[in-house]
């Protein structure tokens, strides 16, 4: 797969969702599951069946990146928590959201840096791996 994927190209992927809450960008909101673009709303339907929709998302506010980036930007001790969530999915979408959306796993400090970029999309800074011992 090339990154990053088109918004219309999501449907059907498999996708590992980094909802970050706008205005408190420590916290956030992961969900795994199934793709579909339905207007202007991202749905994914989990492993149990439940759908969440993501609302309203716009081809510039939205981040699709490799799961193999994930690794260098969760802080290690959030590894064990959110790393396994990426395992089988496509690709990792992230956006921002205004509420609180139900039925994810919730991340407080769990990356190493949150911002939002001028034009709306998330910012998502990655590690410095040269402080990282077990990176060559």
């Amino acid at each position: 797969m090339i990154f990053p994927v088109p918004l219309e190209e999501l449907s059907g992927l498999r996708l590992l969702v980094v909802a970050i809450r706008r205005g408190s960008m420590r916290e956030v909101f992961l969900t795994m599951g199934s793709a579909q673009i339905v207007g202007d709303e991202l749905h994914v339907t989990t492993a149990d069946g439940s759908t969440v929709a993501f609302s309203p998302i716009r081809p510039r506010a939205i981040s699709v990146f490799d799961p193999a980036v994930l690794p260098s930007l969760v802080v290690p001790s959030h590894h064990e928590a959110v790393l396994p969530l990426a395992r089988d999915v496509d690709a990792c979408v992230a956006l921002l959201t205004e509420g609180t959306p139900s039925g994810q796993t919730i991340v407080r400090d769990g990356f190493y840096g949150l911002a939002e970029h001028d034009d709306g999309r998330p910012l998502l800074m990655l590690a410095d791996s040269s402080e990282d011992p077990e990176q060559p």
